[in-house]
């Protein structure tokens, strides 16, 4: 009966943040080589939200900025 009670007052470990530093950078022919949902996981790293309906080549334009 109690579990439930302590799980709602549990603070639960969440993934680390990761910061720009950490990430990788990768080369704009690398990112050429990526599929878009690759590319929208690698934006999200640096906090940028990419719009899959734009072109890939719009997109590879964008997330290399973002180094």
């Amino acid at each position: 009966m109690f579990k439930w009670i302590k799980n709602i007052f549990t603070v639960k470990p969440t993934a680390p943040l990761v910061l720009k530093d950490e990430v990788k950078k990768l080369s704009k022919a690398k990112l050429d080589k990526m599929t878009k949902t690759e590319l929208e996981a690698y934006g999200r790293k640096f906090g940028y939200e990419v719009d899959r309906r734009e072109t890939k080549a719009r997109i590879v334009k964008a997330v290399a900025k973002l180094k």
